[in-house]
């Protein structure tokens, strides 16, 4: 079984391994759970004396993660083919063999705007029983050791890190550029073959320095394979780029985010302020031109 030989996989190197997972309207609802995060830090063992396999509170509580809200809903996780008309979605939850190894499980649905562009995230969201993070929130929360998210106002906390967001809790993301150009992609199976060449004593063929404390995402990129989306820099795009950005702009603390009304009407009266006497030097100029003519 592919799902046992990845979680024995995992358990035998103990690397840090970040799952996502997806959502489908046909999928069972988990029951409420007060989630508990508790950051682990890499090759820390699996909380294998919480586990129990057959009890769905205790996937809930792998899966759920501590959001608290002030002044805010959470999304509610629905598909809306047309307005009005809204699909409930639940998360379908992964092997327990895997949940049970993986450090840490978040959603990697896609959010793209009315004209099917992908430019914004959100970070968090709910089934109406419990709340559930996105993959790059999940793994950013254990890398800042940070037990919950929180949002209030326009502010969103994950530990002692903050970061300004759009009064709805979502903020527009900093692509700077396609997937080729904004991060080095490495077939798998040429990582695969340098690691078993090491393990062998042989030089490998990559060097161990490009992906050491590096931040890994794995996807399926092949032609026809995988899915592919919009965004405002490339058609078909591997919509892996949307978990790359998410995390590195939680990394580095920024997101393009709406300006305020208020600050959207005051440079706009400043602007039709430093317009108009240039407006009315024109007409000026002009009429003297009038004047000035046969």
């Amino acid at each position: 079984d592919d799902e046992l030989a990845f979680a024995q996989a995992v358990r035998d190197t103990r690397l840090p391994v970040y799952l996502g997972m997806a959502l489908h309207p046909s999928a069972a609802p988990l029951p409420q759970v007060e989630p508990v995060h508790v950051p682990r830090a890499p090759g820390a063992p699996p909380p294998e004396a919480a586990r129990d396999d057959a009890d769905p509170a205790w996937t809930a509580r792998r899966l759920a993660f501590p959001v608290r809200l002030e002044g805010h809903t959470a999304p509610v996780l629905a598909f809306e083919p047309t307005p009005g008309l809204r699909f409930p979605h639940h998360v379908v939850p992964l092997a327990s063999a895997l949940l049970a190894e993986a450090d840490g499980v978040g959603l990697v649905e896609r959010e793209r705007d009315s004209d099917g562009v992908l430019r914004r995230t959100r970070f968090f969201a709910t089934d109406g029983l419990n709340t559930y993070v996105t993959l790059p929130v999940a793994l950013a929360a254990d890398l800042f050791g940070a037990t919950e998210l929180s949002l209030s106002g326009r502010t969103l906390r994950l530990g002692s890190h903050a970061f300004t967001v759009n009064e709805d809790g979502s903020a527009e993301l900093d692509f700077r550029g396609t997937l080729h150009q904004r991060f080095p992609l490495l077939p798998v199976l040429s990582v695969l073959e340098a690691s078993a060449s090491r393990r062998q004593g042989q030089p490998g063929g990559l060097d161990p320095e490009l992906l050491r404390d590096k931040v890994v995402l794995v996807s399926v990129l092949a032609p026809g394979e995988g899915d592919y989306q919009l965004t405002p820099f490339a058609t078909g795009t591997p919509g892996v780029i949307q978990q790359a950005t998410v995390l590195e702009n939680l990394l580095e603390g920024r997101f393009v985010t709406e300006t305020p009304f208020w600050m959207s009407l005051a440079l706009a009266l400043a602007l039709a302020q430093a317009v108009l006497p240039l407006l009315g030097a024109q007409r000026g100029e002009a009429r003297l031109i009038a004047a000035a003519g046969p």
